[in-house]
Formats: C-alpha cells, structure tokens, sequence
C-alpha cells in the first residue's frame, strides 16, 4: 500500500510539473498573424510573369497562388528564383530569405520556355511590423544558356549489374562531371553569386543499346545535370552505348546528341542463404516461415485453405527434402514446394414431382468450385406438362433455380415444378382460305371442321384428326383431287425443257449419245402418262394430235449424227392433255478433217492446211486461234519445235496433228567403221567424217557374286560427259539408255562400282559400258566382259569366324565348332559350359536347390547363407537351429521374454518383484486396528517387511492390536487377543482413535488456525501480485 501511494504521488508530481509546461507551449504557439493579409511582389529578369491571384492585390493565409514566368525569347531560360519577405512596407531593398518553397507544377513549354509554379501562403518569416499586411517578394532569374560543352567530348564509365536471383542489387554507373556548362555571369536587380543558381537542362534518352545493337533493358536518370545509368542482370559483361539530347526544342544549340560507353561488370554473388518459393496447386494459401534458410535450418510449413476447400498434401517439386508434420530441413539449394488444395463435395437430392429425369441427368452431388446445373427443361418429362424450374421448398415459392453455384456449400435439396401445357393443331384447308387454329388444354375434346374447295373434291386429311388434345403440336393438311391438265419436263444433261416452243433454233450441240429424261407430275398427285416423238424439223401444236408417239417408260438415248427436236405428250387421270418440247439439238460425233499434213513429220517449208467439218468451231495452231480463208485453207510456216494444230467443232469433237516445220537440215549421228559423221534425217545431206576416240578400261576380269565391281578409266582428250553402265545376256541394258551411271574422279582416273544386288542369279558374267562424248557431241563407248563366281575360295575358318574370300575378301561358310570346357561356369542366377575359344555357352540353366542345402544340386555353387526372417530360432530354408532364447528379465508373475522371438521362455524369479507398493506404519487407537510399515506385492499376492523384499510376514503379521480402553485398565483386564488380526483388516489398515474428543478439537484448532494463517498469507500475496 506504502508502495502504491508513493507511486500515486509521483505521478501527481510529475503532472504538475508538465501542466506549467504544457501552458507554456498553449501559450506560445498562439503566435499567428491570422487577421493579417499578404501582399505577393514579383519580379522577372529578362523575362515576365503573372499571378493567378492578380498581383499585388492583398488576400488572407491559406489562399494558392498559380504564377506562371516565361523567359525572354533568344535562348533564355528560367535560371533560378528566391523568395523573400519585405517587414518596411517602403523599402523593398531590405529583405530577408524566407523558408517557403514553390512547386513546380509544369514542365518548360517546348514553344516559349514558359514554367508554371503554386504555392499557398501559411507563414511569413519574419512577421512585418506592419499590423495589417505580411509581404511575400519572389524574384526569378531568367538566363540566356550558353553554348553546351561536353566535357571531354565522349564519357565513359563502369557499373556493375544485379545478380539474376535479385540476392546482389547492381551498382549504378554516376558522371562526375556535368553534362552542361556554366551559364553566362548572371546581372540583374540582385546577386544570385552566394546561391550559384544557374540553369539544369532536361533531357531525353534516344537509345540505350549493346555491341550488336540491340536495345539494353537498363535505366537512365538525370539529377540537374549529372546521369546515373543502372543495368540489368541480362547486360553483365556487355558494353552499353547510351546516347542523350536536350528536351529544349526551342534552343537550337540543345539539339545536338550525346553518346558515351558504360562496360557493365557481372556481379559477384554469395548466397549464404537458400529461398523456398511456395506453389500453389487449387484454392488456397500457403506460407513458409522462415521463406529463406541457411542448410540446415527447419522451415515450417502451414497451409490455409480458401472457403470450400481442403488441404490434400504437400509436394516438393525441387529440392531433395522430406516434408514430415507441415515441417522439414533446408537444404544446399533453393527449394519449391508445391501446396495441393481440394474442393469439397456436397450431396444433392432431387424431387421430380410425377416428371422423369432423363437417365445420366440427374444431380446426386456438386463440387465447390465447380458448382452443378440442375436438370433442364430438355432432361425433364412429363406428358403433357411443361417443367418449370426447381424450388428449393417444397411449396414452391421464391424464384426457381437453375445451377447451384460454384461460391455455395453444403448439402442441397430441389423440388421440380410442372405447368399444363396447351397444344395447337394447325388445320390448312389447302383451298386459298387461312389455316383454322385450335388451342386447347392437353386431353381435352376436340372437332374436325367441315371444308369445301370448287373444282376439287375433298380427299381426307394427310393424318388421322384426333378426338382429344395430344401432347404435341399438329399440323393436318386436307387432301384434294384436283382436274388441272398436268406439268412436265424434258432433260438432256444439264438442260431442262417446261414448255411447248413454237420457235426452234438449231444451237444446242453434243458429240456422244445423250440421255432423255421425261419426267411429269399432276396436282392430284396421281400417276402421268408419258409418250415422246422425235422429230428433224419443228412441228405446231396442232399437228401434233394426229401424229403416233411412242410410250415412255425409262430415260432413253439419242445418237450421232443427226438432228433431233423432242416433243412429249403428258396424259393425266383425269384425260387432262399437255405437250411439251426441246430447242433444236444437234449430235455431231465425226471429228473434223485436217489435209495437207502428216501427223509426226518433219517439213523443211511452209504447208498449205485444209480443214473439212460441217460445224466449225475453232482452229488453233499451238494455242493461236487462226481463221480459214472460204476454201477452208491456211498456211502452217516455218518455226522452232513442234507445231500442234487443234480443229474443235461445236460439239467439242476434236483434231490435232503435230508437225515440225524447220528452216534448215535436222542431222543425225552415223558411224561405221571407226568413223562418224552427221547426216540430216530429211534430205540426207552428209557432214565430213572423223575417227571415233578410245576408251582404256582397268578392272578385274571377274568377281564375287556377293563382291560389289569397282573399276577405272581413262578419257581421251577433249571428251566430256563420262558415264557408265552394264548389261545381262537376256537383261534390258541398265545404265546409260534409261539415265547413265555418273563416275567419280579420284588420283586422276574415272572410277565407277556395279552393285552385287545387280547380278541375276542365272547369269555368269555381265558386260560393262562406258561411254562419253566428243567436243561435237558425238557419243561413243568401250566394253569389258566380267565373270561372275558363284562361290568363295581360300581362307580359314575358326570358331568366331568364318573364312575370307581370297576375290572379294569377305566372310564365308561355317563355323569351325566350339570347344567347350568340362567345368561349370557361374554367375548369381545361372551355370553352363564355357567355349575355351569364344566364351560361347551351353548348358545354360538356372541354379537350383531342391534338397534345400543351400547349394546348387547341379554346380554345388553356393547360393545362399541360413536366415531367420520368422524369428523361430531356426533357419527358414533347411531348419537348422540357428540360436537359443535369450534376454528379458523373470519376474514373480511373469517369465523372461526373449528379445529376438518375444516368447516367453524359463522359469519365474521369485525375488524380482514388479508390482510392490510400499504402506507406511498406522498407530492403533482404542476403537481401530493399526498396521506397522510393510510392503505388498500384488503380483504374487506376498507381504514384506522390507523395501527389498528379503523378509517375507503374514498378512496378519502386519496388523497391530486397539489400545486397551480406559474401563478395561481399570478392571486390569484385557478384550480379545491384541496379536490376533481384526476379520475387517485390509491391505490398506484403517488408523485413528474416534473415541478421543480432545485430540480431535486440540487438532481441529490447530487445522483451523493453519488455514486461517494460510488464508492471510494468500491474500498479502495476492495483493502484492497487484
């Protein structure tokens, strides 16, 4: 108590102190001049300016002025400003700096160099004399810029870039000296020499690019006239070319660019710790704390899943850790955990109300997330009723519901809602009346109405008319027998005849047999009969009734070469009559005649061409359209290659002959007796004749059937063109008349191979041809003739290999047979035979031990040691015993358990007790039994009298005798046997004399007293814990 008076008066104390001081502070900070006003002075050198607020005209504390100063033009620019306060109304020399600032609020205009600056008036340092009015006097220098110097024309300079996990920040690249010159010596109304103001230029960046020209991912900035250049991780090692200009478009000397160099260093990085980055995989969050360790470290995982959703697992997706409990240890590396969330699944029951739910439609469940779509209108039946829509009550009521949402929880229960439905069966009376509509309810009665049509007889309707509304919309049209003459069509390929043509034209032509097809229908809908007549000529409509037609049954054909007009006659039921024709047609199957001409030959002047054909199309001479003169005539002259002439008639029959007409002789190689020469294929004139060249040929004079043939050859001067090929007795020749064999050049000799799959098996020899051409194109040739050997010959066979051909050298024939050692060979799974030669096998097998000796029964090779993988003592595979039980510790209840098997084994130890609790000495009163200080071991049910149980007593043994009583005393006598135990005695002896009133208040004083000084005790500790 002492203690928290003293406090309480300290805290009074230091309240007085403070309140003097408080007031002192109230009372000092009562110094403002808000009645005053505030008169703003401007002043621009070598330039002006205005005030938003108007100049010079007095407003209160608190009011923003907006001032906007435009430089004189000429290159001059707003070189600094300072503000002051006027406290003599009269001078406005005497001035001092104020600590107010203005902002710039806009950028210099690219066209007058204008800047705009705001401030708002709150204090004026010092406050003037005058008790009406504070002054504010801003001045601004404006400065004409000099010519820019570039110190020491190009910069250059070095930075160092980031590392690429972001653990190592870069070290920007900062000039030393400026961009930009001293301005010229500022004059003006006062000296800004103690401030040094001058003017800073803004610039732009042009480009930021490497070596190769590609641009740079690094940053620029400018402070005043000084450039700080920071790269990025992906320039270390680079070179970076930065070229800047002055943004004053309006300062001709400010345009010219600034390029310099920065070589950018790669980062030194020493990551001392390791990051875990978290993944999250489905709906929710997932955090590590810490989220970067040093090896070693433990890093606790927790998972916090969105609403809806669970926490499945954790995936470690880098990083070769174990996640145990949420929990687990940094490894020598960045590691990547994947945390994997579920969305809950919610049971849902729908109630169709009498409809059906279409099978596999029907919504049992939904996912959170992914929400469900309940059953629609089409999944949903019930006859003659409309669903709409699913309740969540079952009365129905609210607004019905289509989906259940992927943001909703919790199992769901839906309701379907039917309406009756009315159906409309449409009645078309098919007699240019409007159709007859009746809209009923489903199942209720309806009547067919009564029609009538002149001219037509009512046939029924298309379908049986119902006597009740059905569970659809009807349409029933009325049938009518209709005495209209009928219609028709003629067709002949893709054109198509309707009508009777009094006028013919004979313009329709074909060149093959073309299909007529009559067809005709009737508005009765029943059958027309059809008869067709042909005819050369056009014929009238009334000429027609007295002619015979021909009855028409199936499309029938017309052939060349005639000229057709096709008349039909359509009969119906009814003896209606139509008729019904073609245009003139024309089927021309001759081609056109083309004389004067050989089809192939060659002609050495120009040729006269007669075209015969009665329908002339067209005349082209290789794509050229000519024109025939009235003979039908015309010239073919001279040209270079083929000529093609094509006569195509009206009917598309066509004729085309090829020619050559040539201005000269056409020459053809000749040769005969080691001679050649020219001579033309059409006249027969003869060039001067020559020797043919020769061709030397080195190869062998035979070969191997599986041997491939590689020879050489020599070329006589001058011949170009080598080539080669080969030819088979019976064999079309193979190489140079379907495409030659093009040899290589190799140590100056042409060399050429033929292929072994070349050669038929039936054949012996083959005979080799190479060919090449003079320098005036004539073609000559060498042969050779090479046998073929059917086998091998020579060499030696071995074991692992066959014998070598002494021709072609490759492998032939058997091998010679292994010799294999009479020992086993053996691995882990397997014995056999062993070739001493090649190694090669035999008698492979797999061990095996039926006797279970733990040998092969084959190669005796050990196979296995004796285990004991069932713990019985004894080897699992042959029985052998293997050891003994051992370990554990008897006790007076239970035997030894072995250690190896768990049996329990051996005999009970009567001195190693499990269970012995110990029971203190109880003194006897004169209504109660005692107990002296004994042990009881409830495992073997024994007493002790000793803690180590070596002194086994009776349960008896343990009690001790009431006192005697005080009537008993007296009488010098003595009740019962005092040794003798009580019948009611337990293992837990009873204590206490009830019959002692003054022990019992004595020891309920002082129990009183205890808890009463107890009681007092705690509350002082209690009130000091206060």
């Amino acid at each position: 108590m002492k203690k928290r008076i003293g406090s309480l008066l300290l805290i009074l104390a230091l309240c007085f102190t403070l309140l003097p001081t408080a007031a002192f502070a109230a009372e000092d900070s009562g110094n403002t001049a808000s009645t005053k006003k505030i008169s703003v002075r401007m002043n621009a050198k070598n330039g002006t300016f205005t005030d938003s607020v108007s100049g010079g005209v007095p407003t209160a504390y608190g009011t923003t002025h907006t001032l906007t100063v435009t430089p004189q033009t000429g290159r001059y620019v707003i070189a600094g400003y300072f503000a002051g306060t006027d406290y003599y109304k009269t001078n406005p020399a005497k001035y001092q700096y104020s600590n107010m600032t203005l902002d710039k609020i806009s950028e210099a205009d690219p066209q007058t160099g204008a800047v705009q600056y705001q401030f708002t008036a709150t204090e004026v340092i010092p406050i003037s004399n005058d008790p009406n009015y504070d002054y504010i006097c801003l001045y601004f220098h404006c400065a004409k810029l000099p010519t820019l110097l570039w110190t020491l024309g190009n910069i250059s300079g070095e930075a160092t870039a980031p590392s690429t996990d972001g653990n190592t920040a870069a070290i920007p690249y900062v000039s030393q000296k400026e961009l930009c010159g001293d301005p010229n010596e500022y004059t003006g109304y006062y000296s800004l020499s103690d401030k040094k103001d001058r003017p800073y230029l803004d610039w732009q960046v042009i480009s930021i690019t490497d070596k190769e020209g590609k641009t740079a991912g690094g940053t620029v900035a400018f402070d005043n006239n000084h450039l700080t250049y920071t790269p990025t991780a992906d320039e270390a090692g680079k070179t970076v070319t930065i070229t800047i200009r002055p943004k004053l478009g309006y300062v001709e000397e400010a345009n010219t660019p600034l390029s310099f160099e920065i070589e950018v260093k790669k980062p030194v990085v020493e990551q001392s710790e390791f990051n875990v980055t978290m993944v999250i995989d489905g709906y929710g969050n997932a955090v590590a704390r810490p989220n970067s360790a040093k090896e070693g470290e433990e890093i606790q995982l927790t998972a916090i899943p969105d609403k809806g959703h669970h926490f499945k697992e954790w995936q470690a997706t880098s990083g070769n850790i174990r996640i145990t409990n949420d929990k687990f240890t940094m490894p020598a590396g960045n590691v990547t955990v994947k945390a994997i969330f579920e969305a809950n699944t919610y049971t849902v029951k729908l109630y169709a109300n009498g409809g059906t739910i279409a099978s596999g439609q029907d919504v049992t469940s939904y996912t959170y997330g992914v929400g469900a779509t309940l059953p629609t209108a089409d999944d949903m039946t019930y006859t003659g009723h409309t669903f709409k829509g699913w309740y969540g009550n079952e009365n129905l009521t609210g607004s019905p519901i289509a989906a259940i949402g992927g943001a909703e929880t919790g199992n769901k229960e839906y309701w379907a809602k039917w309406e009756i439905n009315q159906y409309t069966i449409t009645v078309k009376p098919e007699n240019g009346k409007a159709d007859i509509t009746i809209t009923q309810d489903y199942g209720t009665p309806i009547t067919a109405p009564t029609l009538t049509r002149e001219g037509y007889q009512f046939n029924g309707w298309d379908k049986a008319f119902p006597t009740t509304m059905p569970a659809e919309n009807l349409t029933i049209t009325a049938q009518w027998r209709d005495i209209a003459a009928p219609t028709g069509e003629i067709k002949i390929a893709e054109n198509d005849w309707k009508s009777f043509l009094n006028t013919i034209t004979f313009g329709l032509f074909f060149k093959d047999t073309q299909t007529v097809t009559v067809t005709a229908t009737d508005n009765s809908g029943e059958t027309v009969t059809i008869e067709y007549l042909l005819s050369e000529k056009a014929l009238a409509e009334s000429e027609l009734a007295g002619m015979t037609f021909t009855a028409y049954s199936a499309p029938f054909s017309i052939n060349p070469d005639n000229e057709y007009v096709i008349y039909a006659k359509l009969t119906d039921t009814s003896g209606n009559v139509a008729y019904i024709n073609t245009n003139g047609i024309v089927l021309d199957g001759t081609s056109p005649v083309i004389t004067g001409i050989e089809a192939g030959k060659t002609y050495c002047a120009a040729q006269t061409i007669t075209v015969v054909e009665k329908y002339i199309g067209t005349v082209k001479v290789n794509g050229t359209e000519v024109i025939l003169d009235e003979n039908g005539q015309f010239i073919l002259s001279p040209a270079s290659g083929e000529q093609t002439i094509v006569v195509t008639d009206k009917a598309g029959n066509e004729t085309r002959v090829i020619v050559t007409v040539n201005d000269g002789h056409t020459y053809e190689w000749q040769s005969e007796n080691g001679q050649y020469w020219q001579k033309c294929k059409f006249c027969n004139h003869e060039t001067a004749k020559k020797d043919i060249p020769t061709i030397n040929i080195s190869g062998a004079d035979k070969v191997c059937r599986t041997q491939d043939y590689k020879f050489s050859f020599t070329m006589p001067e001058g011949a170009t063109d080598a080539a080669y090929g080969y030819e088979f007795i019976g064999y079309e020749f193979i190489g140079l008349g379907d495409g030659p064999l093009t040899p290589t050049f190799e140590g100056g000799m042409y060399c050429g191979v033929i292929k072994s799959v070349a050669y038929p098996a039936e054949e012996t020899s083959f005979k080799l041809i190479v060919s090449a051409k003079t320098a005036d194109g004539f073609e000559f040739s060498a042969e050779k003739t090479v046998a073929i050997q059917n086998e091998h010959s020579g060499g030696t066979a071995t074991c692992i290999e066959q014998a070598t051909c002494e021709i072609c050298g490759e492998k032939y024939g058997d091998l010679k047979p292994h010799s294999y050692s009479t020992e086993w060979s053996t691995d882990e799974a397997s014995h056999w035979h062993e070739c001493t030669e090649c190694r090669a096998k035999t008698d492979e097998a797999e061990h095996t031990d039926t006797n279970k000796d733990h040998k092969c029964d084959v190669c005796d090779k050990v196979l296995s040691e004796c285990t004991d993988t069932n713990k019985d003592h004894k080897c699992d595979l042959c029985g052998k015993a293997l050891s003994e039980h051992s370990g554990g510790k008897a006790t007076c209840k239970d035997k030894a358990k072995c250690e190896f098997c768990g049996e329990s084994y051996g005999e009970l130890n009567a001195n190693n007790h499990s269970d012995l609790k110990h029971f203190p000495a109880v003194a006897a009163t004169k209504t109660a039994e005692g107990n002296i200080e004994y042990w009881y071991c409830e495992g073997c049910g024994k007493y002790y009298k000793d803690a180590k149980a070596t002194q086994e007593i009776t349960k008896e043994q343990t009690v001790t005798a009431k006192l005697p009583s005080d009537n008993n005393t007296s009488a010098g006598g003595s009740t019962g046997n005092n040794n003798k135990p009580s019948s009611n005695a337990t293992t837990s002896p009873q204590t206490g004399d009830n019959s002692n009133l003054t022990l019992w208040i004595a020891l309920l004083l002082a129990s009183g007293g205890a808890v009463t000084a107890t009681t007092v005790y705690g509350r002082k500790k209690k009130r000091s814990v206060k």
